[in-house]
């Protein structure tokens, strides 16, 4: 039995790109899925993971965050100015669907 393209799996539809493939389309795709497997399966019994991916302005305002709790801790600033780093460190963000009537204790 065929098995229409609309119900393949949706990472085998990433790999060959479209719809409605050619033979070798599809071939060549079947191919790079079954090296790509092979590969992340060797890894992982090696214990060889993929390095994760992290922003650079993640690192960034980790490390900002870093220096002023280590300045606070040495005693070299004081709270006020801890806070205020922190608030220029750190951005809110309020959902739209939550009123300020909400928000009050």
């Amino acid at each position: 039995m065929l098995v229409p393209w609309s119900t393949c799996s949706p990472v085998f539809c990433h790999f060959v790109g479209h719809s409605h493939p050619g033979v070798w389309t599809t071939i060549e795709s079947l191919q790079l899925y079954q090296a790509i497997s092979a590969t992340s399966l060797l890894q992982h019994a090696h214990c060889q993971l993929p390095a994760k991916r992290v922003r650079r302005n993640t690192v960034q305002l980790q490390k900002r965050l870093q220096k002023l709790c280590c300045s606070y801790s040495d005693g070299s600033i004081a709270m006020d100015a801890f806070l205020r780093g922190i608030g220029h460190i750190v951005r809110l963000v309020w959902p739209s669907d939550v009123s300020d009537a909400h928000l009050t204790v």
